[in-house]
């Protein structure tokens, strides 16, 4: 507020809680509710003490981490905003401030871990946890793995954050020792029930047709990885040997014993690895840093370097002289060497001369073939240069072939054109004139059919005037009849 400073009282109800995790939604309202809710099981808050030794007050310090933030780490924003970004310098325009503080938090150790889950503990696996807590850590490293693989497959289903992992953790441990159906065995069969826990029914069904999201899953196990140091590891892989591979764990009591499942660390020089005692021997036989003897020079190497000894440290090793290249066929050990180089000096001068003058030879060899190939090339650029000159006149050839033959066509076609022009004018000419008789001729057939009209209406008057003259005469040349008695 303007006039009366700055306090996380002012906050709005749509405002988030005072204090916040990166990456998650929500918030707390105080302190030590954010310490509890990031504090995973077995875990603790290192203490942040004065030069007195004395423990301060506050156990958070400042970190701005990069954002832009005043001289007391403070950044300042119209509002609350996900990504943190805000203004170094304050306004009458910035209602809001935060400021980012850490705290370093370790895990303390495997009976911390067991001490917490015992609010999950059945009756059952609670009788486990009673003595000796010591297993076969050779199982501890695949098994922590699995269990990491599991934690950051179930954490891509849900918001990603400290306190979100610390969740996963708590139930992931809750399982581990709570009560588990019969079907459930083996800590595979657990940890993909785990997992699947996570899983809404939405998620299952993608996941039937597109397969689970390898390149997150491999991003996200490096994130989870910062968060889950070996010993961690190592304390849950504990917890789940003891239920469910008891074989591999010690089953004494908590009094004094000889526990051959007791982590001894191997005794050769270079190792770290931590066995449980009755795999100590075993270990040491396939162990690479166990001592073993060259059998050329006797001298005691590390197994997993024997190879690399006797290959180029080894002063027995057979060995070549540096003038083979030139001829010397002497075989011997390596550290015979410059004592061989020291006695055969004349010999190797020799093999060099003789070398030399070899060389020469091949050198004046391949001087002539050089010369060769050069004038081979100088006849063969001049081949090529006649080529293309010949290409030239070839290409120029048929350009002027070309335009002789469409001159030729162009006149052909101007000739056949005028040819059909006066074949078309006589046409026209001889039609003129057929037409012309035609007319003349049309006009004497009229004429004529005039003139036979004429005839024929004579014709038909002189018919019609012979008549009576006709009848008359054969009524007059009749013969006349007779009659017989």
């Amino acid at each position: 507020r303007p006039l009366a400073g700055w306090s996380p009282e002012y906050l709005l109800p749509t405002d988030q809680h005072a204090f916040r995790a990166r990456g998650k939604k929500g918030g707390w309202p105080a302190l030590e509710a954010a310490e509890t809710a990031m504090l995973a099981p077995g875990w603790a808050w290192e203490e942040v003490r004065g030069s007195k030794g004395e423990l301060l007050e506050t156990q958070w310090e400042v970190e701005p981490a990069g954002q832009a933030a005043d001289a007391d780490g403070w950044s300042y924003g119209v509002n609350f905003n996900s990504s943190y970004e805000g203004s170094s310098k304050q306004s009458i325009q910035m209602f809001c401030r935060w400021q980012r503080r850490e705290r370093t938090q370790t895990f303390a150790s495997l009976e911390k871990l067991i001490e917490f889950a015992d609010r999950y503990m059945c009756a059952e696996v609670r009788t486990l946890f009673g003595g000796c807590l010591n297993c076969d850590m050779t199982f501890a490293e695949p098994m922590g793995r699995l269990m990491l693989e599991s934690l950051a497959s179930a954490s891509l289903y849900s918001e990603w954050s400290l306190a979100a992992l610390v969740k996963l953790k708590q139930k992931m441990l809750q399982m581990l020792v709570g009560k588990v159906g019969s079907k459930v065995d083996s800590i595979e069969k657990l940890l993909a029930e785990f997992v699947d826990s996570q899983k809404g029914v939405t998620k299952r069904f993608a996941e039937l047709f597109k397969g689970s999201p390898e390149d997150a899953l491999r991003d996200r196990m490096i994130e989870v990885e910062s968060h889950c140091p070996q010993l961690e590891r190592d304390a849950l892989a504990v917890i789940a040997l003891k239920r469910f591979r008891p074989g591999d764990c010690c089953q004494a009591g908590s009094g004094e014993h000889e526990c051959l499942f007791k982590p001894v660390k191997c005794p050769n020089r270079g190792c770290s690895k931590c066995v449980a005692a009755r795999s100590l021997d075993e270990h040491i036989q396939s162990c690479h840093y166990t001592p073993a003897i060259c059998e050329k020079c006797g001298e005691e190497i590390p197994r997993g370097e024997m190879k690399a000894h006797r290959a180029s440290a080894c002063p027995l090793r057979e060995s070549s002289c540096h003038f083979c290249a030139v001829g010397c066929s002497a075989e011997l050990a390596h550290r015979d060497l410059p004592k061989h180089l020291e006695d055969c000096t004349q010999a190797h001068v020799l093999l060099l001369l003789q070398t030399v003058l070899k060389q020469q030879e091949v050198m004046d060899s391949l001087s002539n073939r050089v010369n060769q190939l050069e004038k081979l090339k100088s006849d063969t650029e001049a081949v090529q240069r006649n080529q293309v000159e010949m290409a030239l006149k070839i290409s120029t050839l048929e350009k002027d072939l070309a335009a002789l033959d469409k001159r030729e066509a162009q006149d052909v076609a101007k000739a056949a054109e005028d040819a059909k022009k006066k074949a078309e004018a006589v046409k026209s000419e001889a039609n003129k004139s057929a037409e012309s008789g035609l007319s003349t001729l049309r006009t004497d057939l009229g004429k004529i059919s005039k003139d036979l009209g004429v005839l024929k209406a004579s014709a038909a008057e002189t018919d019609r005037k012979m008549g009576p003259l006709h009848d008359d005469f054969l009524k007059r040349t009749k013969p006349p009849t007779s009659s017989t008695k």
